[in-house]
């Protein structure tokens, strides 16, 4: 029998979830952006697992492939799991921002009683727990400038980051999908730079070292991808929101070299604190990086290096 921390009970989770955000029979465009943020968080989501789900985000569940799936789910539950390893997989993504709020919480603590039931009306109770945590990542971001410049242009996350700097005479001249990605480079290194409430002068000089050495940045751009890493909005905006999207618009690749780059900002004053390589681990996991490639970045972290002060222009 699965696990509550197996591949197959995640799957079963994910498919449960976006059934319950359809029990009304339709997800607003909006709606359905956070309702895969949300999911992506989920552990063991690869990318094929990924692939797999997409139809459930673009076509309704009805009630009686609603009640199948939470049967599925059930059966993979056996009478002797322990409560704690059923809440654990499920707060997880509840909390893949690294917050612990109230309401997120109890919305987990919800969910998990749901699953551990019997009655067949459970999925519209879980529903109103997911239209309820859906409003909240909503009302997160609404609250965002990039949201009201999103609001005004009629365009979605992360176009709006490049209009607000635009705005505010701050331009790149690049393809609207490199746009993105850099974009989405600088709001992850806001959320992850900015964790501990303060972005020191040597943790800026290796982000743009990094910007130019091993992203291959023009001066111009790493500039941008600094300006974005400092801008209150972007160190505010909701980590899940970020993630998933920044997953989607990169490759490998990219998602290997954001890992050293946030290991290089952590230890950029010589030394690296174990909340500092949680933090980074945390955000590897969610950007799906293999546990072996982490492991082996983990112990490349440079413990003591001298930083060279990077270009001015």
């Amino acid at each position: 029998m699965d696990s509550p921390d197996s591949p197959e009970f995640s799957l079963a989770l994910a498919k449960m979830l976006i059934s319950a955000a359809w029990v009304d029979g339709e997800i607003q465009p909006a709606e359905r952006d956070y309702l895969k943020d949300f999911v992506f968080s989920l552990p063991h989501m690869d990318e094929s697992t990924w692939e797999s789900l997409q139809t459930y985000f673009d076509n309704p569940i009805d009630d009686a492939e609603r009640i199948y799936l939470l049967q599925e789910l059930r059966r993979l539950l056996t009478r002797d799991t322990q409560l704690h390893l059923v809440t654990k997989s499920v707060r997880q993504v509840f909390m893949a921002d690294g917050r612990v709020l109230p309401e997120e919480v109890k919305a987990a603590r919800q969910i998990t009683r749901i699953l551990q039931g019997t009655e067949e009306d459970a999925d519209q109770e879980m529903s109103n727990v997911m239209k309820a945590h859906l409003a909240r990542l909503k009302s997160n971001y609404s609250a965002s400038p990039f949201c009201q410049a999103a609001e005004e242009k009629a365009i979605d996350f992360p176009e709006s980051v490049s209009v607000f700097f635009a705005e505010r005479g701050l331009s790149i001249d690049v393809s609207s999908d490199d746009r993105d990605r850099i974009c989405l480079i600088g709001c992850i290194l806001a959320v992850v730079g900015n964790a501990d409430g303060d972005l020191d002068p040597t943790e800026k000089q290796v982000a743009k070292e990094y910007m130019l050495r091993r992203w291959k940045f023009s001066a111009d751009i790493a500039n941008y991808v600094l300006a974005i890493m400092e801008c209150d909005p972007a160190r505010e905006l909701d980590l899940a929101i970020v993630v998933r999207r920044f997953y989607e618009a990169t490759n490998e690749v990219d998602r290997s070299l954001m890992l050293k780059t946030l290991l290089a900002i952590s230890a950029a004053d010589g030394r690296i604190l174990k909340e500092e390589i949680d933090e980074c681990y945390r955000i590897a996991r969610l950007l799906k990086i293999d546990a072996l490639e982490i492991e082996e970045a983990m112990i490349r972290i440079p413990r003591r290096r001298e930083v060279s002060k990077p270009n001015e222009d």
